[in-house]
């Protein structure tokens, strides 16, 4: 049986994956142009790939209404600012956009307001 996805959960996930999209794209291109350079860089730039990629996946769970989408999104939200916090030296450091602030700082309480409401009707 499936069941309707509210219109709120389906606006973010649209534009969280919008973004996640740009972002994933960004990276390959930096991981591509960075290829060659010193190891530290293209480990930032795997890095960068990976989590864009976990961030996709996310996207695709919160879909497809699956408590794991919004878990992983969770996490890599925390990976983000945890890296952030110890490399860059805080979360604002990655702000180099009002984009990225918005995305970065916003997102998370745009997806309590929006997601966690709906939390029981996420499946395993």
């Amino acid at each position: 049986m499936m069941t309707k996805r509210p219109l709120p959960i389906t606006i973010i996930v649209f534009v969280f994956f919008a973004e996640g999209l740009l972002r994933f794209g960004g990276a390959i291109a930096l991981l591509l142009i960075s290829f060659g350079d010193i190891v530290l860089a293209q480990f930032q730039m795997f890095s960068f790939v990976m989590v864009s990629f976990a961030n996709l996946v996310a996207c695709f769970g919160l879909w497809k209404l699956r408590q794991w989408g919004v878990l992983l999104f969770i996490g890599v939200w925390l990976f983000n600012f945890f890296y952030a916090l110890i490399l860059e030296g805080g979360p604002i450091g990655l702000t180099k956009s009002p984009w990225d602030c918005f995305m970065f700082l916003i997102s998370p309480v745009l997806f309590a307001i929006v997601i966690l409401p709906y939390w029981k009707r996420f499946n395993n």
